[in-house]
C-alpha cells in the first residue's frame, strides 16, 4: 500500500462517525458499509442528520441522482455529502442523450469536463452510470428506442476512458443492472463493459408486495448474485433494495436481509437502502416503528459498521487495460 493511499485511508477512518467496533467482533475487511438513498438529502445536511440519529448511525454511502444537462460533480454538493465521512455515490443518468451519441464521441467535452471537475474535487466519489440497463423503463436500456447491447458497452467504456485519460483516479465506476425478476428483462452479460472497466458491479432489488408477489431478500437477489459472480470478480454492492408494508412482513424481511440471506452472499460488501415511495409501495425504514426498530438492529451490528475507509478498501485497484484515449494504468483510490 502507498504512503498516499495509507493517508487517505487513516483520514476516512477518523471521520467516520461510527465509533469502533466491540472487540471479539467482524475484522474490517469483513465489515459491511450500509448507505442510504433519501430524497433530497445531498442538498440538506440536516436531513442526514435527522437519518443517522434515527437508525443510529450516520450512511457510510449517499446516492443521489444527476443528469447530463448538468454538472455531476459540483464540490458545494459533494462537500455537503461528504461531511462526516460519508462517501458520495452519484447516480448519472443519460437522460435526453443516446448511447449511440456517447459512444460516438459527441459529449466528449461535456464528459471531459465532468472528469476535470471530479479531479479538482480529489476525494472518493462513486459513481453508478446508466443504471437498470436491463429493464426497459429507462431509454438507455437495451432494446429501448433501438439500444443494442454492444452500445450501451461502447458508450461505457468511451465515458469511463476519458475519465481516466483525465486521471480521475478518485473516480470509482459501478456497473448496476436490475435483478432479474422473471419480467422478460434481456440478460445482464451482454451488456457488461468488462471489469477493466468496471470496479463495483450491484443489484437493484425491491419485494413490493401489493398487486406483484412479496419475495424474500433471498428470492428477489440471490438468483441475480449468482451470475454476477459469474461474470465479474468485483466486489458487489446492493445498490438500491427495500420493502413494501403491503403483502408482507416488512420488519422481518429486514432481519432476514441483514442476517442469514446477505451472509449468503460474501461478495457483498455495501448495502443502500432506498428511502422514498413508489406506487402503493413505502420503502422508507420508517414507514412503520418496527421496521425501523428492525433497521436500527441491523446497522449497529458489528458486521454493518462499515465506513468510508472500508468502501475504500473494498474497491482494489483497477488495471485499466487499453482504453480508448487513455494510457494503459492503474490507480490506487
Amino acid at each position: 500500500m502507498s504512503s498516499r493511499v495509507a493517508v487517505l485511508l487513516a483520514a476516512l477512518s477518523a471521520a467516520a462517525v461510527a465509533a469502533p467496533p466491540a472487540a471479539g467482533s467482524a475484522q474490517t475487511t469483513d465489515r459491511v458499509a450500509v448507505g442510504a438513498f433519501l430524497p433530497n438529502g445531498a442538498a440538506n445536511p440536516s436531513m442526514v442528520t435527522a437519518y443517522a440519529r434515527e437508525v443510529g448511525r450516520r450512511p457510510a454511502i449517499l446516492d443521489y441522482y444527476r443528469t447530463w444537462d448538468e454538472q455531476p460533480f459540483d464540490a458545494g454538493t459533494l462537500n455537503t455529502v461528504a461531511r462526516g465521512g460519508t462517501v458520495p455515490m452519484i447516480t448519472w443518468e443519460p437522460w435526453n442523450h443516446s448511447l449511440r451519441d456517447i459512444a460516438r464521441g459527441r459529449y466528449d467535452d461535456y464528459i471531459r469536463s465532468a472528469a476535470r471537475a471530479a479531479v479538482a474535487w480529489g476525494r472518493p466519489v462513486i459513481v453508478r452510470f446508466a443504471h437498470e440497463m436491463n429493464g426497459t423503463w429507462y431509454p438507455w436500456s437495451e432494446g429501448v428506442a433501438g439500444n443494442r447491447a454492444s452500445e450501451y458497452v461502447a458508450a461505457w467504456r468511451r465515458v469511463v476512458g476519458i475519465f481516466r485519460a483525465e486521471r480521475a483516479s478518485n473516480v470509482k465506476w459501478m456497473w448496476a443492472p436490475n435483478v432479474d425478476d422473471q419480467l422478460g428483462n434481456p440478460p445482464a452479460r451482454r451488456l457488461y463493459p468488462g471489469d477493466a472497466y468496471v470496479d463495483w458491479v450491484g443489484l437493484s432489488g425491491f419485494s413490493w408486495g401489493g398487486k406483484w408477489d412479496w419475495r424474500s431478500p433471498y428470492q428477489v437477489f440471490n438468483f441475480s448474485y449468482q451470475q454476477l459472480l459469474r461474470i465479474s470478480a468485483r466486489p458487489v454492492a446492493i445498490a438500491e433494495t427495500g420493502a413494501s408494508e403491503v403483502g408482507g412482513d416488512k420488519a422481518a424481511w429486514i432481519r432476514e436481509l441483514f442476517g442469514p440471506d446477505l451472509a449468503r452472499m460474501s461478495r457483498v460488501r455495501v448495502v443502500i437502502w432506498f428511502n422514498g415511495r413508489k406506487d402503493w409501495a413505502n420503502w422508507s425504514v420508517d414507514s412503520s416503528p418496527r421496521a425501523l426498530r428492525a433497521f436500527r438492529t441491523a446497522v449497529v451490528s458489528p458486521r454493518y459498521r462499515g465506513d468510508a475507509a472500508d468502501v475504500v478498501r473494498a474497491a482494489q485497484p483497477t488495471e485499466w487495460g487499453d482504453v480508448p484515449g487513455a494510457r494503459a494504468m492503474s490507480f490506487n483510490w
